[in-house]
Protein backbone atom coordinates (compact mmCIF):
# COMPACT_ATOMS: atom_id res chain seq x y z
CA UNK A 1 0.00 0.00 0.00
CA UNK A 2 1.43 3.33 -0.94
CA UNK A 3 1.23 5.99 1.57
CA UNK A 4 0.37 9.76 1.42
CA UNK A 5 2.54 12.33 0.77
CA UNK A 6 3.16 13.47 4.64
CA UNK A 7 3.75 9.60 5.82
CA UNK A 8 5.67 9.23 3.04
CA UNK A 9 7.82 12.76 3.93
CA UNK A 10 8.05 11.84 7.79
CA UNK A 11 9.67 8.34 7.03
CA UNK A 12 12.44 9.51 4.51
CA UNK A 13 10.62 11.26 2.26
CA UNK A 14 11.45 12.62 -1.45
CA UNK A 15 12.04 16.05 -0.29
CA UNK A 16 14.86 15.76 2.05
CA UNK A 17 16.69 13.45 0.46
CA UNK A 18 16.14 15.09 -2.62
CA UNK A 19 17.76 18.41 -1.09
CA UNK A 20 21.12 15.97 0.39
CA UNK A 21 21.76 14.52 -2.75
CA UNK A 22 21.72 18.45 -4.43
CA UNK A 23 24.16 19.05 -1.84
CA UNK A 24 25.88 15.99 -1.79
CA UNK A 25 26.71 15.92 -5.59
CA UNK A 26 28.28 19.19 -6.10
CA UNK A 27 30.43 17.87 -3.14
CA UNK A 28 29.27 19.01 0.23
CA UNK A 29 26.75 18.09 3.20
CA UNK A 30 23.48 20.12 3.35
CA UNK A 31 23.76 22.26 6.44
CA UNK A 32 27.06 19.82 7.57
CA UNK A 33 24.39 16.71 7.86
CA UNK A 34 26.26 13.93 7.18
CA UNK A 35 22.37 12.27 5.56
CA UNK A 36 22.55 9.72 8.52
CA UNK A 37 18.60 11.20 9.86
CA UNK A 38 17.61 10.53 6.51
CA UNK A 39 14.92 7.28 6.42
CA UNK A 40 15.21 4.49 4.30
CA UNK A 41 13.32 4.58 0.98
CA UNK A 42 11.07 1.82 0.07
CA UNK A 43 9.92 2.45 -3.73
CA UNK A 44 6.28 1.32 -2.36
CA UNK A 45 5.80 4.36 -0.24
CA UNK A 46 6.24 6.64 -3.58
CA UNK A 47 3.72 6.94 -6.49
CA UNK A 48 6.14 5.10 -9.68
CA UNK A 49 7.34 8.57 -11.45
CA UNK A 50 8.69 10.16 -7.97
CA UNK A 51 10.41 6.55 -7.15
CA UNK A 52 11.49 7.10 -10.80
CA UNK A 53 12.30 10.76 -10.26
CA UNK A 54 14.29 9.69 -6.61
CA UNK A 55 16.67 7.35 -8.60
CA UNK A 56 17.33 9.84 -10.98
CA UNK A 57 18.28 12.19 -8.43
CA UNK A 58 20.68 9.09 -6.96
CA UNK A 59 22.59 8.22 -10.24
CA UNK A 60 22.99 12.46 -11.13
CA UNK A 61 24.22 12.81 -7.35
CA UNK A 62 26.36 10.00 -7.99
CA UNK A 63 27.84 11.42 -10.98
CA UNK A 64 28.08 14.98 -10.56
CA UNK A 65 30.37 13.55 -7.48
CA UNK A 66 32.45 11.73 -9.41
CA UNK A 67 32.74 14.36 -12.27
CA UNK A 68 34.42 16.57 -9.53
CA UNK A 69 36.55 14.08 -8.14
CA UNK A 70 37.64 13.36 -11.00
CA UNK A 71 38.71 17.05 -12.03
CA UNK A 72 40.42 17.22 -8.50
CA UNK A 73 42.22 13.85 -8.99
CA UNK A 74 43.70 15.32 -12.70
CA UNK A 75 44.77 18.19 -11.19
CA UNK A 76 46.70 16.22 -8.37
CA UNK A 77 47.98 14.18 -10.86
CA UNK A 78 49.45 16.70 -13.12
CA UNK A 79 51.26 18.37 -10.36
CA UNK A 80 53.02 15.35 -10.14
CA UNK A 81 54.83 15.04 -13.56
CA UNK A 82 58.30 12.92 -12.99
CA UNK A 83 57.62 11.95 -8.94
CA UNK A 84 56.12 9.00 -8.54
CA UNK A 85 55.99 9.53 -5.09
CA UNK A 86 53.34 12.46 -5.59
CA UNK A 87 51.71 10.45 -8.08
CA UNK A 88 51.32 7.88 -5.82
CA UNK A 89 49.75 9.83 -3.14
CA UNK A 90 47.45 11.71 -5.85
CA UNK A 91 46.30 7.86 -6.09
CA UNK A 92 45.53 7.46 -2.46
CA UNK A 93 43.77 10.51 -2.38
CA UNK A 94 42.00 9.60 -5.49
CA UNK A 95 40.94 6.65 -3.71
CA UNK A 96 39.61 8.40 -0.36
CA UNK A 97 37.62 10.69 -2.35
CA UNK A 98 35.59 7.50 -4.07
CA UNK A 99 34.99 5.93 -0.34
CA UNK A 100 31.94 8.26 -0.22
CA UNK A 101 30.51 7.58 -3.27
CA UNK A 102 30.82 4.03 -2.87
CA UNK A 103 29.17 4.67 0.38
CA UNK A 104 26.37 6.38 -1.07
CA UNK A 105 25.84 3.77 -3.64
CA UNK A 106 25.60 1.22 -1.09
CA UNK A 107 23.98 2.82 1.35
CA UNK A 108 21.76 0.35 3.74
CA UNK A 109 18.50 2.77 3.45
CA UNK A 110 18.22 1.93 -0.23
CA UNK A 111 16.35 -1.36 -1.49
CA UNK A 112 18.17 -3.72 -2.62
CA UNK A 113 17.62 -3.32 -6.16
CA UNK A 114 18.96 0.28 -6.37
CA UNK A 115 21.88 -0.26 -3.85
CA UNK A 116 23.25 -2.93 -6.30
CA UNK A 117 22.49 -0.86 -9.39
CA UNK A 118 23.88 2.01 -7.83
CA UNK A 119 27.42 -0.03 -6.75
CA UNK A 120 27.51 -1.68 -10.17
CA UNK A 121 27.38 1.61 -11.66
CA UNK A 122 30.26 3.08 -9.62
CA UNK A 123 32.42 0.20 -9.71
CA UNK A 124 32.33 0.06 -13.38
CA UNK A 125 33.18 3.67 -13.53
CA UNK A 126 36.32 3.27 -11.07
CA UNK A 127 37.33 0.27 -13.62
CA UNK A 128 36.86 1.99 -16.49
CA UNK A 129 38.87 5.09 -15.00
CA UNK A 130 41.84 2.73 -14.28
CA UNK A 131 42.08 1.33 -17.20
CA UNK A 132 41.58 4.95 -18.82
CA UNK A 133 44.69 5.66 -16.86
CA UNK A 134 46.92 2.97 -17.91
CA UNK A 135 45.96 3.59 -21.52
CA UNK A 136 46.92 7.44 -21.53
CA UNK A 137 49.64 6.25 -19.45
CA UNK A 138 50.56 4.19 -22.89
CA UNK A 139 49.99 6.70 -25.22
CA UNK A 140 52.95 8.82 -23.54
CA UNK A 141 55.26 6.06 -25.12
CA UNK A 142 53.92 7.00 -28.31
CA UNK A 143 54.21 10.64 -28.17
CA UNK A 144 58.19 9.86 -27.48
CA UNK A 145 58.53 9.79 -23.78
CA UNK A 146 61.15 7.87 -21.99
CA UNK A 147 59.99 4.02 -22.16
CA UNK A 148 61.57 4.26 -18.25
CA UNK A 149 59.02 7.04 -17.24
CA UNK A 150 56.36 5.08 -18.89
CA UNK A 151 56.97 1.60 -17.23
CA UNK A 152 57.86 3.28 -13.90
CA UNK A 153 54.28 5.50 -13.86
CA UNK A 154 52.70 2.28 -15.23
CA UNK A 155 54.36 0.27 -12.14
CA UNK A 156 53.26 3.39 -9.42
CA UNK A 157 49.27 3.02 -11.48
CA UNK A 158 49.09 -0.75 -10.63
CA UNK A 159 50.84 -1.01 -7.47
CA UNK A 160 48.58 1.98 -6.07
CA UNK A 161 44.99 0.70 -8.36
CA UNK A 162 41.82 3.48 -8.05
CA UNK A 163 40.52 -0.11 -7.96
CA UNK A 164 41.93 -1.12 -4.81
CA UNK A 165 38.96 0.99 -2.83
CA UNK A 166 36.09 -1.74 -3.99
CA UNK A 167 37.45 -4.26 -2.37
CA UNK A 168 37.95 -2.56 0.68
CA UNK A 169 34.56 -0.88 0.85
CA UNK A 170 33.61 -4.66 -0.08
CA UNK A 171 35.16 -5.85 2.81
CA UNK A 172 34.27 -3.23 4.68
CA UNK A 173 37.58 -1.63 5.17
CA UNK A 174 37.23 2.34 5.73
CA UNK A 175 40.40 2.97 5.11
CA UNK A 176 41.55 2.78 1.70
CA UNK A 177 45.31 3.25 3.48
CA UNK A 178 44.84 0.05 5.05
CA UNK A 179 44.79 -1.92 1.63
CA UNK A 180 47.66 -3.80 0.26
CA UNK A 181 47.80 -3.54 -3.07
CA UNK A 182 47.61 -6.33 -5.05
CA UNK A 183 49.55 -8.23 -1.72
CA UNK A 184 52.82 -6.05 -2.58
CA UNK A 185 54.53 -4.18 0.04
CA UNK A 186 53.35 -0.66 0.17
CA UNK A 187 56.74 1.15 0.87
CA UNK A 188 58.56 1.12 -2.50
CA UNK A 189 61.90 3.45 -2.91
CA UNK A 190 62.01 4.42 -6.74
CA UNK A 191 65.36 5.03 -8.04
CA UNK A 192 66.17 8.08 -10.53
Amino acid sequence: MRLGRKEAERRGGYTEWAEYLTAWGDGGEPDGSDGSALGPLDPKDFASDTWRRITDRFTDALARRLEGWHKAFAKAAAHAVGDEFEYGRALQQGRDGLIPVLALAGDPRLPEELRTGLTTMVESKISDMQRQLERDIERQRDRGDSARMVETRLRTLRENPLTAVVTGVRAGVVDPRAIPAAGLPTKRVIGR
